[in-house]
């Protein structure tokens, strides 16, 4: 679905919508292409539409339908995609696949004036493998894009990877998140300084973990702080100060102070009620 959103008075416009695959739970903008990517989950695949100049959704479509599964018995017997973003150059998307233990890449061209073949711009290319039973989740970028980073739903843990001029990744550190090995690993977020990386874990043990960042991109696990039950997603503020956390199952978001010289967390004893909060995005005047 696509809204108008007017800024002065914080409301939305429908436009209009399109139909995608089974059960997306991810969606991103890509503005070089003025393209929006979702990643569907039920049906593993990823869909790419246009988007017109008034915000509404083209006819133009792209689908890519993946196959294959995995060693988990029940949840990998299909591919599953869980999220999908751009690589820091613009130049690529990155699709997570929890069912087949492996990340896609779809290379993007440069859009040129009066380029009107939509569908030319995008080539599915390679898939990187990530451990069998890894059930990869979450991908982030840091700000430079020299390293990504990955969580692993199932197996918890965090994947350090390098990342090359051509946006190909190479895997330089393992480390583990969830300690408890509860397969429940969902979100993973840098600090704006990019000195910390945190990751939240979920069914037991539920909160977040604290790494602090080394100089060639590798993690040290340096803390952990409990939270509500099944903390799915969470969100830092652009100064860096403070989380926000979507406790699913508690039905509230959890606001906590972060120490900016420890990356360590401090509970407010402040939530919002929210009705199952998963995802938090916070809106910025840029």
């Amino acid at each position: 679905m696509s809204y108008f959103i007017n800024k002065a008075t914080g409301t939305f416009r429908f436009l209009n919508k399109k139909q995608v695959g089974a059960d997306p739970c991810y969606i991103f903008y890509h503005a070089p292409t003025r393209a929006v990517a979702t990643a569907q989950y039920s049906d593993g695949s990823v869909t790419i539409n246009k988007v017109e100049a008034d915000g509404s959704l083209s006819d133009q479509q792209i689908v890519y339908t993946y196959e294959g599964k995995s060693v988990h018995p029940s949840r990998q017997t299909k591919p599953h995609l869980h999220c999908i973003i751009e690589a820091p150059n613009k130049n690529a998307f990155f699709a997570t696949d929890l069912g087949t233990d492996k990340i896609h890449k779809i290379d993007i061209a440069t859009a040129q004036a009066g380029t009107s073949d939509f569908t030319s711009l995008f080539k599915q290319s390679k898939s990187f493998e990530i451990a069998p039973g890894a059930g990869p989740r979450h991908l982030i970028f840091n700000k430079k894009g020299s390293h990504s980073y990955l969580i692993s739903e199932l197996s918890g843990m965090v994947t350090v990877f390098t990342v090359d001029a051509g946006n190909n990744l190479t895997q330089l550190q393992t480390i583990l998140a969830d300690t408890l090995n509860a397969g429940g690993s969902a979100d993973i977020h840098l600090s704006p300084d990019e000195r910390f990386l945190y990751t939240s874990t979920r069914i037991r043990g539920d909160g977040i973990v604290i790494f602090s960042v080394n100089n060639d991109g590798t993690l040290k696990r340096i803390g952990y702080h409990a939270t509500g039950r099944q903390p799915r997603n969470f969100a830092i503020t652009p100064d860096g100060s403070r989380m926000l956390v979507a406790c699913q199952n508690s039905g509230i978001i959890m606001i906590f102070n972060i120490d900016i010289q420890t990356g360590l967390l401090t509970d407010t004893g402040k939530t919002i009620p929210v009705d199952r909060p998963v995802c938090i995005q916070l809106i910025t005047n840029n």
